[in-house]
């Protein structure tokens, strides 16, 4: 028999709440099967830290300035369109133009994807059809999860490789809480069970488990929408004039905002929030990247292959306390470097991503990274003009921001053919290579 792969994306599972469940006990059979396998326990996401920014970068190996799609959601400045692209409406998905690269499982066998449009070049595809049961209905979620893991065994007699997005995770996070995301889990290491002791399957199985950004406990709303408009914005799909804002925030820790006017003006405003995380802007003379919020503001740039941050007032991210032996007004290193160095901080890896971020053409002017605990109210703009804010729906728990545990994920993996190794960090674009390399040794 040919080697057997297993790939499971775990969305929106951070490295905190996975090994935390992990090393107590909560999850037996994933545990013996892993332990001892490849580790990587923090693999540092995209910003915004949510699905549609980071599989690119997973499966296609291409930067953040060369997708089509930023994120779930921004403006579309040239057609002056808001695009969504919530997984929950996938009919939204319609209207985008194909995707031109080609995914890292495509060429290696005989394949099925489950849920991944991304990867639907590898063979046979099932749409993510199941999302819309696991969003708030967690047994009709769950059952698709067990419906696919159990019978992956069987899959197998046909497929070599089987890729599957298990979605209940985030879903039941945003709605249920940490005891969702236990449900979700506790019954993805039941079902694995049968498959890891399947004595047909036992010496040809390789199992990648993995997550692509993490999530973090909400405790309120921030009303981004009225702090505008009482600082004379006006709220618009149409920018004609200086203080007409395209404001895309929905439900997710992060938010762009599209304008004319000077963006330094909409930062001075919203730095005074508590709610806000970091507001930033690309500052087009100079290639920098000006960030602020109530612990003070700082400039990024690029200095060759150095990344540098210098501040000019205060810490904004909140890293002094980490670099006690260099300038810390001014700190140059390299992309690996700053993981390194910032790794255990409020803000990992912030430096880089923040920068990254705005050399896609699809950021808005102004981006914004909500602190940890806040999100924007719901909106709806029709017709050009916003009509309406809402408190409804709320989440338990969301993602999109720069913090801690909504950008850190993990990876675990083990089988015949997978070395034994443990990281302590890695970049989330790494795993393209990973799975490349592993794919091509098996060849």
């Amino acid at each position: 028999m040919k080697a057997k792969t297993l790939i499971i994306l775990l969305d929106g599972v951070s490295s905190k709440d996975f090994f935390k469940l992990y090393n107590s006990g909560e999850l037996p059979n994933i545990k013996s099967f892993f332990d001892g396998g490849f580790i990587i326990k923090n693999l540092v996401s995209t910003f915004p830290s949510e699905s549609q920014t980071c599989y690119p970068l997973i499966f296609y190996g291409i930067k953040l300035s060369e997708t089509e799609e930023i994120a779930q959601m921004w403006y579309d400045r040239i057609k002056r369109q808001f695009i969504y692209l919530w997984d929950f409406f996938p009919i939204f998905r319609l209207h985008m133009k194909k995707e031109k690269h080609k995914s890292v499982f495509k060429g290696y066998g005989k394949a099925l994807t489950v849920g991944l449009k991304e990867t639907k070049d590898a063979g046979t595809y099932i749409p993510p059809f199941y999302v819309i049961c696991g969003l708030s209905l967690s047994k009709l979620g769950i059952l698709v999860d067990t419906a696919v893991i159990r019978n992956t065994p069987y899959l197998f007699n046909r497929y070599d490789s089987i890729m599957f997005s298990i979605y209940s995770c985030d879903h039941l996070l945003h709605s249920y809480g940490s005891k969702g995301l236990l449900t979700s889990l506790k019954n993805l290491d039941k079902n694995l069970g049968y498959i890891i002791n399947n004595k047909k399957l036992k010496d040809k199985l390789n199992i990648f488990i993995f997550s692509d950004h993490g999530n973090s406990p909400l405790k309120g709303k921030f009303e981004i929408q009225k702090v505008l408009k009482e600082n004379g914005y006006h709220l618009t799909r149409y920018l004609n004039e200086k203080k007409d804002v395209a404001l895309v925030s929905n439900l997710l820790n992060y938010a762009f905002l599209y304008t004319k006017d000077n963006p330094e003006n909409i930062l001075k405003i919203l730095s005074t929030y508590h709610q806000v995380g970091v507001v930033a802007y690309k500052n087009k003379k100079d290639n920098s990247v000006i960030i602020s919020n109530t612990n003070g503001r700082a400039k990024i740039f690029k200095d060759n292959e150095k990344i540098c941050y210098k501040t000019e007032n205060g810490d904004p991210l909140e890293y002094k306390n980490y670099f006690k032996e260099e300038n810390f007004t001014d700190i140059r290193l390299t992309k690996d470097e700053w993981i390194e160095k910032t790794l255990d901080s409020r803000f990992p890896y912030a430096v880089v991503r923040l920068y990254e971020v705005f050399e896609n053409k699809d950021c808005g002017d102004i981006a914004i990274s909500f602190d940890n605990g806040y999100c924007p109210n719901f909106s709806f703009t029709f017709n050009g003009r916003l009509k309406f804010t809402s408190k409804w729906p709320t989440f338990y728990y969301n993602h999109g921001g720069l913090e801690r545990d909504q950008i850190l994920s993990f990876l675990i993996a083990n089988g015949e053919h997978i070395k034994s190794k443990k990281l302590k960090f890695a970049k989330l674009e790494d795993l393209y290579s990973i799975f490349k390399n592993y794919f091509e040794d098996i060849k």
